[in-house]
């Protein structure tokens, strides 16, 4: 902020100050003298060392400036010149207080005692949300400023007082937000660029999760157009009174003129004039403004209390007072009490950590609304207003750490802070990774991408294999679809295995269930309507055709069984436990893994094993069906093959070790997809890219044409006739009409 602007508002509050507090310091009249620091440490130093051994005078109407005088220093630069400053002030046993955006590193000054005063309070209400949330299980993202090192400190140490497990601490620059297993609020304790940089990187990968943001350096009203990532819930604190209303109505009156005869505002203005640099023109800052005034009113009432007890019922400074000299000492910052802003009651140092009062902002939907406060020690709040960025009401949702969770500076406790639960993941064996949603380097996992991506192209050659032939005329359309609808159910099922071949993210791990059994349903849905297809083509005899929507309807329905429980599952484990889990290493890194019960697996896919058991049983009924190149003898030994297959995997899945859980997955997947793709398709493929027709004439044999001898294993559908036919179905045909047969022998 400009030099001006804050001495601006220093004046502002020495004017002002009878006005404002009509008891104070009756008779005295104040005064002040402004040293330019010029942003120079040893400058500022060096002007202090002039003032204090009277080498320097300063003169005004008459008054002259002296250093008996000064009741004590306020520094407004850098805290870096203001530790200088209060370094070289202590030579003359003098005080200073320091006013700045930066909390102070001096142990045990008047700064410190004034920082941390809203700090505790600032902390106590984040808690009392915390509490009140039922949000017991926490991670905090940082600035890495060392600003902020007092506040996170005492935050952690505090966290144990109030059973909250802060999970990690991590540098908001590189914090990820991750759907962990119940973990899903973040407090964050950063200044306002860094939030809104964080913000915009979750734009890209909005994620369901809960944020409380503790006080910043501007005031909220201050903030204007920060972008805000959807669906997540975000509260913010913040110190009643941080902005002194009675100085934003005198700086919106205009301009001071309290010093516009001062030479040095003159002097700066004209510096001003022909400055080219941005901080020249940056606005107010009301936020340190405020918190000149206030650090103004609190050593202006220390003055005053040393008045009252030395010159009680005396009007100006008494002689006792001049005697024992007029210097403020830290000790005499010890009991002031008064009320700020007409409704704030300042005890300084505080009796308890209640005496700021703070008011709980929500973000509903764009807009930051006041949803709470907490005032003497009491939060009002209701976490069932509380609305997320896309301004839906929140269900409120625990984030609760179990006994076996790690919770930062408890390493040697295990979570002794928290009340005993019951752990859904106790008698779970995770398998956790270094890092996340990144290719497993695992032997075994380049070997399943292989096959899986050569697997999935092959099953999409063979679909444009068939496309082919359907619009080259050498293929009917009757079978066409559902063996389309099959080739693109094996891709899926070749491509299912992706997420047992990465390292654990939210997306990996909540799709480790649904994709496979999607893929599974999938293709065992298509055959069991294509041999269901193939019977009733027997039965409905000659001319007569399948609805091709029925048909796909019936795969839908059948599939739409698998999804509905996918979906369920999905919502149910997502809500209650996540599928992923985090823990902190020996060396405090982050490790993942996957929420992945063995036995729940299985049971996930039994209504695929009762497709694949419906599907052997009822092949055994059509399995002489010559019909579509006799499929029918294909799928049943297909379908009986895979009985044994998924015995085996789900076997070696329940007894073998954890270690060894996505290899037997994989391994089944691939299996099964391909053995449809070789059993299934291979024969069948084989025979389409023989089919073809001889149009030369060769004599009167069959009608005049020669015919490929394949064709004479399929029945003409469409041989005209009024009659029953006398010939059984088993019986080879030979087609009348060239022109006229559909080539229904078809895929």
């Amino acid at each position: 902020m400009r030099a001006d602007i804050m001495v601006d508002a220093f004046l502002f509050a020495l004017a002002s100050a009878k006005e404002r507090y009509p008891y104070i310091l009756p008779g005295v009249n104040l005064g002040s003298l402004v040293l330019d620091t010029c942003s120079d440490g040893n400058m500022a130093a060096q002007t202090l060392m002039n003032f204090e051994t009277c080498q320097a005078s300063y003169k005004d109407r008459d008054v002259v400036a002296g250093p008996q005088l000064v009741t004590m220093y306020m520094s407004t630069d850098s805290m870096g010149i203001s530790n200088q400053i209060q370094d070289t002030l202590q030579k003359y046993n003098k005080s200073s207080f320091a006013i700045n955006h930066e909390a102070s590193s001096v142990n045990n000054d008047i700064t410190s005692r004034f920082y941390s005063t809203y700090s505790k309070a600032g902390i106590r209400t984040i808690f009392e949300i915390l509490n009140k949330t039922q949000w017991s299980y926490i991670n905090i993202a940082r600035s890495n400023s060392s600003v902020f090192d007092y506040v996170v400190d005492e935050f952690l140490w505090q966290s144990r007082n109030y059973n909250i497990c802060v999970h990690g601490v991590s540098s908001i620059a590189q914090y990820k937000v991750e759907r962990l297993p119940t973990l899903s609020m973040t407090v964050i304790f950063a200044n306002i660029k860094e939030i809104e940089i964080f913000f915009k990187s979750l734009i890209a990968s909005p994620t369901d999760h809960s944020f409380i943001i503790g006080e910043i350096e501007p005031s909220w009203t201050d903030v204007s157009d920060i972008v805000i990532p959807n669906n997540v819930r975000i509260l913010a604190i913040e110190r009643t009174g941080k902005i002194n209303s009675d100085l934003v109505k005198a700086f919106s009156e205009g301009p001071s003129t309290i010093f516009s005869r001062n030479p040095w505002k003159t002097e700066f203005e004209k510096a001003l004039s022909s400055c080219i640099s941005p901080s020249c023109s940056s606005g107010v800052d009301l936020q340190l403004a405020s918190n000149i005034v206030f650090g103004v009113d609190v050593m202006l009432h220390a003055f005053h209390n040393r008045f009252e007890k030395s010159c009680s019922n005396y009007y100006g400074v008494c002689q006792q007072l001049a005697n024992e000299k007029v210097q403020l000492q830290k000790e005499h910052f010890n009991d002031i009490s008064f009320t700020y802003l007409n409704n704030i009651h300042i005890n300084f140092p505080p009796r308890d950590v209640e005496s700021w009062a703070f008011v709980v902002k929500n973000f509903n939907g764009g807009t930051l609304v006041d949803m709470g406060n907490y005032t003497d020690g009491i939060l009002h709040f209701d976490p069932y207003k509380i609305y997320d960025t896309n301004g839906r009401k929140f269900h409120v949702q625990e984030s609760r750490c179990y006994s076996n969770c790690r919770c930062f500076g408890l390493e040697d406790e295990n979570n002794s802070t928290v009340e005993s639960t019951e752990d859904p993941f106790a008698n779970m064996e995770l398998k956790f990774f270094k890092s996340s949603s990144m290719l497993n380097k695992d032997l075994w996992t380049i070997i399943v991408l292989i096959i899986s991506i050569g697997g999935a192209f092959v099953a999409f050659c063979f679909v444009i294999f068939v496309l082919q032939k359907v619009f080259a005329g050498l293929l009917a359309k009757r079978y066409v679809g559902l063996g389309i609808l099959l080739l693109v159910s094996i891709i899926f099922l070749f491509l299912s295995v992706l997420p047992f071949v990465f390292t654990p993210s939210n997306v990996v791990c909540s799709t480790r269930f649904f994709i496979p059994g999607f893929a599974y349903s999938l293709s065992f849905a298509t055959l069991l309507v294509k041999i269901m297809s193939l019977r009733s083509y027997k039965l409905i005899g000659l001319g007569g055709e399948l609805s091709n929507i029925n048909q796909f309807l019936t795969v839908l329905f059948i599939t739409g069984v698998q999804i509905s429980m996918g979906i369920h599952f999905w919502y149910i484990e997502d809500q209650q436990l996540g599928f992923m889990r985090t823990r902190l290493n020996d060396v405090n890194q982050l490790e993942y893994a996957c929420v992945f019960d063995r036995i729940e697996f299985v049971q996930y896919l039994v209504f695929v094993m009762f497709l694949i058991l419906l599907c052997a049983i009822y092949s055994i009924f059509v399995r002489n069906e010559s019909k579509n190149m006799g499929e029918a003898k294909f799928i049943m030994v297909y379908s009986w093959l895979c009985i044994p297959i998924w015995v085996a995997w789900v076997v070696c899945l329940i007894v073998l070790p954890r270690f060894w859980a996505e290899v037997i997955v994989c391994v089944g997947i691939l299996t099964c997809a391909t053995l449809m793709t070789l059993i299934v398709f291979l024969p069948k493929l084989h025979r389409i890219s023989r089919l073809k027709y001889d149009v030369k004439r060769s004599g009167m044999e069959n009608g005049g044409y020669k015919v490929d001898t394949d064709f004479m294993f399929e029945r003409p559908y469409t041989l005209p006739t009024s009659s029953r036919s006398s010939n059984k179905y088993s019986v080879k045909t030979n087609p009348r009409f060239i022109s006229s047969f559909d080539t229904s022998l078809s895929y």
